[in-house]
């Protein structure tokens, strides 16, 4: 059929696809009469702007029937079909005579189960299309279409329309995307060069052959250790020298080892400082859940989350990816602190596996996520096992590190007694001094991509991996005791697998622990192995970064890496710590090795055959071995800087790396009018932070400020980051009016040019049309670079961004080579979750930190609802409490820190819940407990069950104490207040004073403010319900009122499966219902489950009618307990009685 015998009439069905929207240009040009349908009124409005006459929905009409009434009967001369169903069949029936219908949507045409052709009597005719086969049968015809099709484009009759652009890592989004049914025209997969060269992978195995020992890029990375917040802090004390070893403060000196070794014992250690902070709000958990997780749990998901920030890879451009997550770590001695009895979260919380799984679950990573413990050398493991899964294409994106913390002095114990620590408190590497390794707390975590994809992507990339391998001791003299044999093993089969020459390595990160037998052994297995390729002499620095930071066990082997980027980022060798005089078993003179002891320039190429000044060699040279060849890859005529990094497990476990520096990069893209910069956080002080952050990236010195670019910050920020609800955006020409309005907003708090919006505030919804309307102004930007025109659709984008709507941002930078860079990454809330902690040795135990019992004030935002912060509290030394008392055992159990019998003082607003303290109860003495406080202990008493009522002697103690005080009487309280299963025990606990039955709490979703309502004696309203379940939720959560959005799911803001069972327990404890926990699901934000659960107590009231009683009769409170318990009455029921046998004293 030629191109040319279009007819007049023509139906073009779902026109918006790619393939229609060619038929629309081509049936333009020989002047069709165009009749199209399309399934939103978005599409519909676009076909409109085209110029098609006619445009029909055909998921609200019968198109079929639209045809015969806009064709007065006529029919269509061509039918070109995509869609499924019915719709092959009413097609065909709206052919004219002797029309044409061309079916394209193959699968469709195999689905269908059937066609009547008996339609086609008048001379119609039936196209079935399938250009794969034709390809395949008839290739000359195929390519005679294709010929002619490149004609029609050259003459610019036809053009593609591209919706989306995306990159080869985003392939599933792009099919998803396709499932949304949203595009207009096509969508393409950018494929990078490498993947297009490698043609059709016809096995499994020719993938791997493929992927097999490819570099691996590290194009982000993230770290924490004893003074060092990040990584630029860590090299400032590396350049400088600094030794971050101090004497343990966090726990008595005397716990640290057993009494017969206390004359000679390691007292030191570098610590890190604040584990007990977190942000759990951010990674949707609640601070209940949060108070029970191993730290290092949450040190892990922090990193993570800041090392993807670094590489640009969070939010959608990684969600549900095969990224796979390694971490090297040991279960940790948290759960030493806990009750005997903690809550169900205690579980998961302090499991090794779910270290690495935490930040797999937030960011539905589809890799796997796997904890490594081969002791010291778990995390430079976890780095190989990630590079495997690159070699083998199971994953394409990697997290791995490592994480080391100590909650108790436990592992001091144990080393100690051991005779492992240094009694001196210094790792003497290499030194003769040498007398065992010191403790040291890191976290560390690197994000790992193939080095040919990470190119094509623009990644910014610190360091490629050349090559990796583990290996095992097996037998030696003792199970911890190295072999020598087995690692020249484990480095030489790295240099011949990987071909890698270590005449090219100039830096050697050593295990170096420091001890008088481990480091004669790793110097010997390091001299042996590189005498078999190489007879230069000291030419390779030697050092190790536990002479800085001690032996970080799990986080040690990443650390070294970590070192090492860091190095090749400033092109500098740091100084190793220490040493003075080499260690009498180790022979240094004319080894391929120097201990570099000083910050050195490193220039590429192999270093010169003398040690630098500051280096140091002694001892003599090994005997001249045999040197193999190794048939290097040719890299070009520049030398590239070159390390090494081992990390030798205790438990015999060895890894060896290889790292050389990154490629250099030449990408660039065309200079725009102006730049879209964009900035979130999830509080308003978080995104004042973060603007203060980038305030200090843009004002670097003039050298680093020269490579900044603002196409490449604005692509970064608005690709490569979550965007979450308070939003800051600016338009910009450069990077110093950026910079420029940034600290004049900083100043000053508003801005002509800076906008911000907070998404809190109102129930976010997306308009369909509006949201095309700024995809399609993304895709115009491409276009154009009138910087009027560019500026106005710029500044569409930006307005619609303040509002929430998700769009596809990639278009603004499609056909161009931008680059990820490594921005400032986010600033996460401190707030301190802590289990409860032991004073002394009998049955009373506190509560966690982040309980409203101790502090009301303090847990409810440091000084109340709002946000006042506390400068007490902020002055106050971080770092956990003493974990030294906290190892008391005793019998009791606590109520968890969302409780809200805890205090019920605080949970009625009487002196907790608003900003404004009670100084007269504050000051008061604790006294004896009050009846009432004796109420509510007896209530979370350990002979109690969780539905428990209180007892006619507690009910009737409570009622003599409110006739005493002439104030309203309930029972409401009594039986509404939720009674957990876990029991709670105090010394001497504060008076406790119970309102008045008919007020209910209410707050404002404003911050800092709290009042008490009134409500009518009718049933509450929706709004007053929804308030109620805010506090319920947040003392669920161990969270702020203000921190519950009604919009979010129960889900994303920390409510798990438990929980879910308990609120809603107390729910139907407090409301009378007999609701399922699956309600929650069902309902899944506060504002649809309060508008649920005011429908079903309406329901409730309705069909529940209340006993009828005599008269003359008046219930005894015995009997109203009884019909409670009995489910004969409910609460309101109940109180209504209970008010009655009041009026009956007065």
């Amino acid at each position: 059929m030629s191109i040319t015998n279009l007819s007049h009439f023509l139906l073009i069905q779902t026109a918006t696809g790619g393939t229609g929207l060619i038929a629309i240009q081509l049936a333009k040009h020989y002047g069709a009469q165009i009749y199209a349908t399309a399934g939103s009124q978005p599409k519909l409005d676009y076909l409109k702007r085209l110029g098609v006459p006619y445009q029909i929905n055909y998921r609200e009409m019968d198109f079929a029937e639209e045809i015969e009434r806009l064709t007065q009967g006529r029919g269509v001369d061509v039918v070109i079909n995509t869609l499924p169903g019915d719709a092959i069949q009413k097609g065909i029936n709206c052919l004219a005579p002797g029309g044409r219908y061309i079916e394209i949507a193959m699968t469709a045409l195999k689905s269908a189960r059937m066609i009547d052709l008996s339609t086609l009597s008048q001379n119609q005719s039936f196209y079935s299309v399938d250009l794969r086969k034709l390809a395949l049968t008839d290739l000359a015809t195929f390519k005679g279409y294709c010929q002619e099709m490149l004609q029609l484009l050259e003459n610019g009759i036809i053009a593609p329309t591209i919706d989306q652009v995306f990159a080869w890592e985003r392939l599933k989004d792009a099919y998803r995307y396709i499932e949304e049914r949203q595009n207009i025209g096509k969508i393409v997969v950018r494929i990078p060069e490498t993947i297009q060269a490698s043609h059709v992978v016809t096995s499994p195995q020719s993938l791997i052959s493929a992927t097999h020992h490819e570099p691996i890029a590290i194009i982000g990375m993230s770290g924490r250790f004893a003074h060092c917040k990040n990584v630029n802090e860590l090299w400032e004390h590396l350049a400088h020298g600094t030794d971050l070893i101090e004497e343990v403060s966090r726990w008595d000196s005397k716990e640290l080892a057993p009494a017969e070794r206390r004359e000679a014992y390691c007292k030191h250690g570098s610590f890190l400082e604040g584990i007990d902070l977190f942000d759990a709000l951010f990674f949707n958990i609640s601070g209940f859940e949060a108070t029970y997780m191993d730290p290092q749990q949450r040190l892990v998901l922090e990193e993570c989350w800041k090392a993807l920030e670094d590489a640009g890879y969070v939010g959608t451009s990684i969600e549900g990816q095969q990224c796979g997550v390694y971490v090297g770590c040991a279960v940790g001695d948290y759960q030493r602190l806990l009750e005997d009895m903690p809550p169900a979260q205690a579980f998961w919380g302090n499991a090794g596996s779910v270290i690495p799984a935490r930040i797999a679950y937030y960011l539905n990573l589809q890799g796997p996520a796997i904890a490594i413990d081969t002791a010291c050398s778990s995390s430079l493991v976890a780095m190989h096992l990630a590079c495997q899964g690159l070699w083998s294409g199971e994953i394409d994106m990697a997290l791995a590190g490592g994480v080391f913390l100590q909650c108790t002095p436990e592992f001091y114990q144990l080393a100690n007694r051991a005779g492992m620590l240094s009694a001196t408190g210094h790792c003497y590497t290499f030194d003769d001094r040498a007398d065992g390794f010191v403790p040291g707390e890191g976290v560390g975590m690197v994000v790992l991509k193939r080095l040919k994809e990470a190119l094509a992507s623009g990644d910014h990339i610190y360091g490629v991996i050349r090559g990796s391998s583990i290996n095992q001791d097996g037998a030696t003299r003792g199970i911890t005791v190295p072999s020598a044999n087995s690692q020249e093993r484990l480095l030489r089969s790295v240099y011949e697998k990987f071909q890698v020459d270590p005449a090219q390595i100039q830096m050697m990160e050593a295990h170096g622990t420091g001890t008088k037998l481990g480091d004669p052994i790793e110097y010997d297995a390091l001299t042996r192995a590189f005498r078999k390729y190489t007879e230069k002499q000291e030419y390779c620095a030697l050092g190790s970064i536990k002479t800085n930071l001690g032996h970080t066990a799990g986080a040690a082997g990443v650390a070294g890496v970590i070192k090492i980027l860091l190095s090749l980022q400033h092109k500098q060798i740091p100084p190793s710590l220490h040493f003075q005089s080499g260690n009498a078993h180790i022979q240094f003179k004319e080894s391929p090795f120097y201990v570099n002891t000083r910050l050195q320039d490193w220039k590429p190429g192999v270093q010169d055959t003398e040690p630098p000044l500051g280096g140091q060699a002694q001892g003599t040279a090994p005997s001249k071995p045999q040197t193999p060849t190794l048939e290097c890859p040719a890299e070009g005529d520049k030398a590239r800087r070159c390390a090494a990094i081992s990390s030798f497990g205790f438990s015999g476990t060895n890894a060896h790396m290889v790292i050389e520096e990154a490629p250099e990069q030449t990408r660039s893209h065309v200079e725009m009018p102006s730049y879209l910069i964009v900035l979130s956080a999830r509080t308003e002080d978080q995104l004042h932070q973060q603007v203060e952050q980038l305030v200090v990236f843009l004002s670097q010195d003039d050298q680093a400020a020269n490579m900044i670019n603002c196409g490449n910050i604005s692509y970064t920020l608005l690709v490569g980051r979550k965007h979450l609800k308070y939003r800051l955006t600016c338009i910009i020409r450069n990077c110093r009016e950026l910079e420029s309005l940034l600290r004049e907003w900083l100043e000053k708090g508003k801005v002509p040019q800076i906008s911000v919006s907070n998404l809190q505030q109102h129930e976010q919804s997306e308009n369909a049309s509006l949201k095309q309307y700024g995809n399609q102004c993304l895709k115009d930007c491409q276009s154009t670079l009138e910087s009027v025109v560019y500026l106005a659709r710029l500044s569409a984008i930006a307005e619609l961004y303040l509002q929430g709507y998700t769009l596809a941002f990639e278009l603004l930078f499609a056909n161009s080579d931008y680059s990820r860079v490594s921005l400032p990454t986010y600033p996460f809330a401190r707030e301190r979750y802590w289990v409860p902690t032991a004073t002394s040795k009998d049955s009373t135990r506190l509560l966690p930190t982040n309980s409203l019992v101790q502090n009301p004030k303090t847990f409810w935002g440091m000084g109340g609802f709002g946000d006042t912060p506390n400068p007490a509290r902020e002055a106050s030394p971080p770092g956990p409490p003493s974990p030294t008392t906290s190892l008391v055992k005793d019998s009791t159990r606590l109520l968890p820190a969302n409780s809200l019998v805890q205090n019920p003082k605080t949970f009625w607003g009487m002196g907790g819940f608003g900003d404004t303290p009670n100084p007269a109860r504050e000051a008061s003495p604790p006294g004896p407990p009050s009846p009432t406080t004796s109420l509510v202990s007896a209530l979370v008493s350990d002979k109690q069950t969780q539905h428990s009522l209180p007892s006619i002697t507690q009910v009737e103690t409570s009622f003599a104490s409110d006739m005493s005080k002439s104030r309203p009487i309930s029972l409401r309280p009594l039986l509404s207040v939720p009674t957990p299963a876990n029991e709670l025990v105090q010394q001497s606990p504060p008076p406790l004073t119970l309102p008045n039955a008919n007020m209910i709490l209410s707050t404002s979703h404003s911050k800092g403010q709290s009042q008490v309502a009134i409500p009518t004696e009718k049933r509450k309203s929706a709004q007053s319900l929804q308030d109620e379940l805010i506090l319920s939720l947040a003392g669920m959560l161990a969270v702020k009122p203000s921190d519950i959005d009604i919009d979010a799911s129960f889900i994303d803001m920390g409510l798990d499966s438990v929980m879910g069972v308990e609120w809603i327990q107390i729910l139907n404890n407090q409301y009378g219902l007999s609701l399922t926990a699956t309600k929650v699901y069902d309902y899944p934000t506060i504002r649809s489950f309060a508008v649920f659960l005011w429908k079903e107590r309406a329901t409730c009231e309705e069909e529940v009618k209340p006993e009828k009683l005599p008269a003359s009769s008046l219930l005894s409170l015995q009997e109203i307990m009884q019909k409670v318990q009995d489910g004969r009455l409910n609460i309101e029921q109940a109180d209504a009685l209970f008010h009655q046998y009041a009026k009956s004293f007065s």
